[in-house]
């Protein structure tokens, strides 16, 4: 994914759950105070990502230079069966070159990744129109405005 999109190592990825608890798991969950895990689940499942202390066992790809990692809880059905199918959390991404405008359709999609991926799931998604927005749990800044409905 990272070579696919020309995305810096340095950047790490957002990794994609179907529960609370399995969003946990990638965290280093005593380190996340108890009333930011409740804003965490007040925004889950959800179109929120929130930036979390890294459990250490994670690969550098997801974190990238940081000791945190990027983690939403999905609210897109379809996804979180893949996942929840897939047994363990997935990586999330939007289908553009690093720092490009992401595609808009599903036209788009095939058209710029039909030959580099192995499959591209015919679905819309999630209606959200632009990116994600991301927060860190801890202190609450908003790191990323995100879409809209």
């Amino acid at each position: 994914i990272l070579e696919l999109k020309r995305r810096s190592l340095k950047k790490g990825l957002i990794v994609i759950t179907d529960t609370f608890r399995s969003a946990l798991t990638l965290s280093e969950e005593r380190r996340i105070p108890v009333e930011c895990q409740m804003r965490m689940q007040d925004v889950w499942p959800g179109f929120v990502t929130c930036v979390v202390p890294a459990a250490a066992t994670l690969s550098p790809l997801l974190t990238g230079e940081r000791k945190t990692v990027a983690v939403r809880v999905t609210a897109f059905e379809t996804l979180r069966e893949l996942v929840a199918l897939v047994g363990k959390p997935i990586v999330s991404t939007s289908a553009n070159l690093s720092g490009e405008t992401p595609t808009a359709s599903l036209e788009e999609v095939q058209a710029a990744w039909g030959g580099k991926v192995d499959y591209v799931l015919p679905l819309p998604c999630q209606g959200l129109k632009g990116a994600s927005a991301i927060y860190d749990a801890i202190s609450g800044q908003v790191l990323r405005q995100g879409g809209s409905l």
